[in-house]
């Protein structure tokens, strides 16, 4: 094959290139570090993980009612049945609270995301991550 045939020119190549640009800026390019595996919600709450290694847990009220929000995780590393608790604790949707594990030898297996008094009444199914390295 020519390299004529190969290439893409003049319009053709712009468009494809600015297609590209355009993709980029509407849906971003997350980097490993930014990685989310597993999403759990309750109502409008929500928690996820995030992290090639699982090691940055998220808490986030997505409802202004006063009530808190809380993602529940099952800690790897950390001894059978252990869970641990990241509160997003203001009751109104401005935020969300971050646990950050990266510095430890723990991350999340499973999480789930509750409200008070907690009990599986009072939250969503619990979500699997991918694991640590995306295994």
């Amino acid at each position: 094959m020519s390299k004529r045939t190969m290439a893409m020119s003049g319009p053709r190549r712009a468009a494809a290139l600015s297609f590209v640009v355009a993709a980029t800026a509407a849906f971003g390019v997350a980097s490993p570090a930014e990685a989310t595996s597993a999403v759990a919600t309750y109502g409008k709450n929500w928690g996820r993980s995030i992290g090639v290694n699982e090691d940055t847990i998220v808490a986030c009220d997505g409802e202004d009612d006063g009530i808190s929000a809380y993602t529940q995780y099952l800690a790897g590393n950390a001894g059978p049945g252990a869970y641990w608790t990241v509160r997003d604790s203001d009751g109104a949707n401005n935020g969300c609270a971050k646990k950050d594990l990266t510095k430890t030898p723990y991350y999340a297996i499973a999480l789930r995301v509750c409200e008070p008094p907690g009990g599986d009444s009072y939250c969503g199914d619990w979500v699997y991550t991918d694991g640590p390295g995306g295994k």
